[in-house]
């Protein structure tokens, strides 16, 4: 995933920087990101299936960490004059929130493994109800499957809500305007 992610988060980088299309990418990242989130759920259901699986997590990193950098670019270029610190640490801030509260809820929806599904685990001898140290093996699909009813959620409000008025960027061009109109109006002489 992280591999994916660095590759994904250099070329959406390199791509933004040339063109400027940050509310696009991120809409088109976030939009994949969930298609390639459901379709890892499902494979890592699958038995047997590590090669599915790896692909699937490292398409969904690719556009999921591609996300990362042009959200806290936008978020920079949309909330202009206020300071970059400010409203990408407000954006950072949220996003650890969100986290905490995704991981306190997953805990929370997490089941007991099933007996019929006890045997596929890969936990090592002792594991259970009867272990030593407590431990027994989780189903998480409930979880799994509230994380993603967020995130398509998310996803949906932001591909259809999301406008971005690039107000740095439109500061930028109007002081070059206006460099570029004094010089040529300077006489040499």
């Amino acid at each position: 995933m992280i591999a994916g992610g660095l590759f994904g988060a250099v070329i959406s980088g390199i791509y933004v920087d040339k063109t400027k299309r940050f509310e696009e990418v991120v809409k088109v990242s976030f939009a994949m990101a969930i298609v390639f989130a459901v379709g890892f759920m499902e494979v890592s259901r699958l038995r047997d299936q590590e090669a599915l699986i790896a692909a699937s997590i490292c398409v969904f990193g690719m556009f999921g960490f591609a996300l990362y950098p042009i959200s806290l670019e936008m978020a920079v270029e949309i909330t202009y004059p206020v300071a970059e610190a400010t409203s990408s640490g407000l954006l950072v801030v949220s996003g650890q929130v969100q986290g905490i509260i995704m991981i306190l809820v997953a805990q929370v929806l997490a089941q007991p493994l099933p007996a019929t599904e006890m045997q596929y685990s890969r936990c090592v001898v002792g594991c259970g109800a009867d272990a030593a140290d407590g431990f027994t093996p989780q189903d998480w699909t409930d979880p799994i499957i509230f994380m993603l009813c967020y995130g398509t959620l998310a996803g949906v409000i932001g591909i259809i809500f999301l406008r971005g008025d690039y107000k740095r960027l439109k500061a930028e061009q109007k002081i070059m305007a206006g460099k570029i109109l004094q010089s040529s109006t300077t006489v040499p002489t």
